[in-house]
């Protein structure tokens, strides 16, 4: 965490010294938690979470491609190695391409790594509300 002060007067090498000595001191975690509604949830997800059939119309309506669509076309047209699915992505770049996604941007799917991108895919395969082969078309 870095802060910067001005001061008017001017500063020595022994308050330079201190002052980096310190600042090298501090370490820590900060945590920051936050509590959101159901409702307040609801209203920010615009793919993940929400059925496929929701999410393709909320798709439509913004202009965008939708999650699947995208990542699909986008690993057909590249000559990838067998088990893809297999090597997990980067953690962050898959949440920021879900938050991306979500808030209604269109992303160039094209322009991301195979393996965030099928990462992003099993993620939003996961959050499906209903499997993707729901339970009422199974045999009994």
């Amino acid at each position: 965490l870095e802060k910067t002060f001005s001061l008017k007067q001017k500063k020595t090498k022994t308050q330079e010294k201190k002052k980096k000595q310190a600042a090298d001191k501090v370490t820590g975690t900060i945590t920051i938690t936050m509590s959101f509604s159901e409702k307040e949830v609801q209203r920010l997800q615009k793919h993940f979470g929400l059925d496929l059939k929701t999410s393709m119309d909320n798709a439509i309506k913004d202009g965008v491609t939708h999650i699947g669509k995208g990542v699909v076309d986008s690993l057909l047209k590249r000559n990838l190695p067998e088990g893809l699915l297999r090597i997990p992505g980067n953690k962050a770049d898959i949440y920021e391409l879900k938050y991306k996604i979500d808030q209604g941007a269109d992303i160039a799917f094209d322009k991301e790594d195979p393996y965030d991108l099928g990462g992003l895919l099993k993620l939003y395969l996961y959050e499906l509300p209903d499997s993707l082969f729901p339970e009422k078309y199974f045999l009994e």
